[in-house]
C-alpha cells in the first residue's frame, strides 16, 4: 500500500475560480490505468507529427463559420454574452494583470479545509473577480463575440472570440442525437483555426 495524502484543488478557468475539492490521493495507480496513458502519451506523439502550421486569423474564422454554417453573433446585451464577457475578462484580469486589484491580487488558500475556511476563501475570490470585472475597459481594453450555429431553441454551437489576447472557444449543448454533428463542427473549426510554427515548438 502505498501513502495517501490529502490534496486540496481550486478548479478555474475562462468561468474564474469557481469550485474547490479536497480528495485523497497516493498509492499505486492500476495497470489499466498505466496501459490506458502509454497508449494516450503513444497517440499524441503520433498525432503531434502529423500536425502542419497553417494558421488563420480571427477574422477569417468568423468569415468562415458565417460562409459555412451561417452563424450569427449574438447580442451584447443579452444575459449570457455578459456573463460570459465578465468571467472571461475577470480571468484575464487576473492572468495578465493582476496589479489592477491592488491587496486583493493575490488571496491567501486555507491552511486547514473545512466547510467554514472554504465558504470565507471562496468568498474572497468572487469579490476578487467581481473587482476585475468592474475594471474599466479604457484600463482593460478586451474586445469579445459570441457566435452561434443554430438548430433549433436549444440545440446550438457556440464560438465565442476575444480579439485583444486572441482567444477562440467552441462549446455545444442540446440533444444528444446532435452531439455528434456538433462534436464534428467543433473540430472543423478549431481545426480552421490552425496553429501557428510556435505553438508547435511549444506544444
Amino acid at each position: 500500500m502505498g501513502k495517501s495524502v490529502m490534496a486540496s484543488t481550486v478548479i478555474s478557468g475562462v468561468d474564474g475560480p469557481t469550485s474547490v475539492f479536497v480528495a485523497k490521493t497516493g498509492g499505486k495507480r492500476k495497470l489499466s490505468h498505466r496501459i490506458r496513458n502509454a497508449v494516450y502519451k503513444r497517440k499524441r506523439k503520433q498525432i503531434a507529427k502529423k500536425i502542419v502550421a497553417n494558421p488563420h486569423t480571427l477574422q477569417e474564422v468568423v468569415a468562415y463559420i458565417q460562409n459555412k454554417y451561417n452563424a450569427a453573433e449574438i447580442s451584447n446585451e443579452s444575459r449570457s454574452y455578459l456573463e460570459e464577457r465578465n468571467s472571461l475578462k475577470a480571468s484575464l484580469v487576473l492572468k495578465h494583470k493582476p496589479e489592477l486589484l491592488g491587496d486583493m491580487r493575490e488571496i491567501e488558500r486555507p491552511k486547514d479545509y473545512n466547510e467554514e475556511t472554504i465558504v470565507a476563501f471562496m468568498q474572497q475570490v468572487e469579490r476578487q473577480m467581481k473587482m476585475a470585472e468592474a475594471i474599466p475597459d479604457e484600463v482593460f481594453p478586451i474586445d469579445f463575440h459570441i457566435y452561434e450555429i443554430r438548430f433549433s431553441d436549444t440545440v446550438r454551437v457556440r464560438i465565442s472570440l476575444e480579439n485583444v489576447w486572441d482567444i477562440l472557444s467552441v462549446s455545444y449543448s442540446g440533444d444528444k442525437k446532435m452531439m455528434r454533428k456538433m462534436s464534428q463542427i467543433s473540430k472543423d473549426i478549431y481545426m480552421y483555426r490552425s496553429v501557428t510554427e510556435e505553438d508547435i515548438r511549444n506544444k
